[in-house]
């Protein structure tokens, strides 16, 4: 499962907890996982040895061992939510397409604006 699935099958409300939830990720101690059955999001730490591998993993909510675990999920959940959020902020698609197609909207915002509208058309109606 994608984040645009994981978006639109649990909603979201779930990917903003899941993306607030998650410790820094900057340090390689940690993976970022969500549960493809309940839409848990969270972290898990990696084995302390010279595997690649990382521990053994299963759910906290549902104890599902059908996880994504995968840094790169976190950046483009976090990147759907910041535009989501953003278009939130604008009241919704409606007005944020408005404000993007205006000749007084500023080049930045327009750019912001764009992306943040495809993102979230991307993921279609959820929750």
């Amino acid at each position: 499962m994608n984040v645009n699935e994981f978006v639109t099958k649990f909603g979201w409300k779930k990917a903003v907890e899941a993306i607030n939830k998650a410790p820094p990720l900057d340090d390689k101690v940690w993976y970022f996982f969500l549960c493809n059955e309940c839409g848990n999001g969270g972290s898990s730490q990696e084995m302390i040895t010279n595997s690649l591998m990382p521990d053994y993993c299963a759910c906290s909510v549902c104890t599902s061992e059908d996880l994504n675990i995968d840094n790169f999920i976190f950046d483009e959940l976090k990147r759907l939510v910041y535009s989501w959020l953003l278009i939130k902020d604008y009241y919704g698609l409606t007005r944020a397409k408005e404000h993007a197609i205006s000749p007084y909207t500023a080049p930045e915002i327009k750019r912001a604006l764009e992306q943040a509208i495809a993102d979230v058309e991307s993921v279609g109606d959820s929750k």
